[in-house]
Parts: structure tokens; sequence; C-alpha cells
């Protein structure tokens, strides 16, 4: 099972792996003052890359947030449900309407 955990360990996993890219390119360019301009497009283009994948990261956790609230949200609202049918007397008439078939007096609310 695919866990967050583990989408985690993965993004960081990767992040290293470009770190290492980035500083074996960034090597590969020499440290005079002739390289500079070439530095400074290097720089940016790698923060470019690390602010798209941070806002792609932070989308990803944003949505599965909302999922998983969501889904607390619609747990929450069909457990107070079964309670005001079933534990309470709320909405014992109706129950016992449904439980006995007697249909007359729902039709007219359902229709």
């Amino acid at each position: 099972m695919f866990t967050r955990w583990q989408s985690r360990t993965y993004i960081v996993l990767g992040m290293c792996a470009l770190a290492l890219v980035v500083f074996r390119v960034g090597w590969e360019l020499r440290r005079s003052p002739e390289y500079l301009a070439a530095w400074g497009n290097f720089l940016t283009g790698i923060s470019t890359i690390i602010v798209a994948l941070g806002a792609v990261y932070a989308g990803y956790i944003g949505i599965a947030d909302y999922r998983e609230k969501t889904r607390i949200e619609k747990t929450k609202w069909l457990s107070d449900l079964f309670k005001q049918l079933f534990v309470d007397q709320t909405f014992k008439r109706i129950r016992q309407k449904l439980d006995f078939n007697e249909m007359e007096d729902i039709r007219g609310l359902v229709l």
C-alpha cells in the first residue's frame, strides 16, 4: 500500500537527486568572471524548477488534506443521520412508516 510517508520519502529522494545534479552541473561551470552570466542563468533556472516542484508538492498536500477532511465530514453526517433515525426519537414515526411499508404519507413528500 502506497502511504503518505512513502510518497514524501520519494519526493525527498527526488529533491536530493536534483540537488546532486545541480552541484554536478554547477561544478562544470567555471568560477571566473567570464561565466558570471552563465552562473546567473543557471541559478535562475534551478530556482524556477525548485519553486515549481514546491508548488506541485503543496498542491498535492492540499488535495490530500481536502479529501481527508471531506471524508471525515461525510462520516460525521452519516453518523448523525444514523443517530437521528435509529437511536434518538427524532424520526421515530418516519422510521416506523418505512419499516412497516406505510408509504402513503411519505409518497407525497418524495414525489
